[in-house]
């Protein structure tokens, strides 16, 4: 008995480390950015068909919110984060909704959904790639730097006290 649990040990020991490699670095590499900008962030915006970036965004806080149609936490944030675009208008706060899945996916998911979002599929970004989970949100001050990062699926209070204070008024 003692011998198998030994063994659940060094096996859970061994999947914390792998998960966290896994999860935790690619966090770790946007972490590693707090306090600079996010440059070269460019994506075709599904409600224009046109090509737009994060430097449009400039002089209002963004929420980059890294999602996929397939992620079921994905699906149930994003009303959430269109309550909270809605509550602070575009003027002050921009919710970037990428992914890297296939423009008609995206189209016809956020058609099919009402999506009031900026939805858009995004072009190789060396940051943004190194996220292997979905849903992960990137805080951006209205200067255009990161501020934070959170993995995993979060509600509107969370992120309404996560943007708050770069929110100009």
């Amino acid at each position: 008995n003692l011998l198998s649990n030994i063994g659940y040990l060094g096996v859970g020991v061994f999947l914390f480390f792998m998960i966290n490699d896994r999860f935790q670095k690619p966090l770790d590499i946007v972490l590693k950015n707090k306090n600079k900008p996010l440059t070269g962030l460019s994506f075709i915006n599904m409600s224009t068909n046109q090509t737009d970036s994060l430097a449009a965004y400039k002089n209002k806080a963004v929420i980059i919110n890294v999602w996929a149609t397939w992620c079921g936490p994905c699906r149930r944030e994003l009303p959430d984060l269109e309550e909270l675009q809605a509550k602070y208008g575009k003027d002050k706060l921009t919710v970037l909704a990428v992914s890297d899945e296939e423009e008609g996916v995206l189209k016809n998911y956020m058609d099919e959904k009402k999506l009031k979002l900026i939805v858009g599929k995004y072009f190789n970004h060396p940051m943004i790639d190194s996220l292997s989970s979905r849903p992960v949100s990137i805080l951006i001050d209205p200067e255009g730097n990161i501020k934070d990062v959170v993995a995993g699926a979060r509600g509107y209070n969370f992120f309404n006290n996560w943007v708050k204070e770069y929110i100009k008024l």
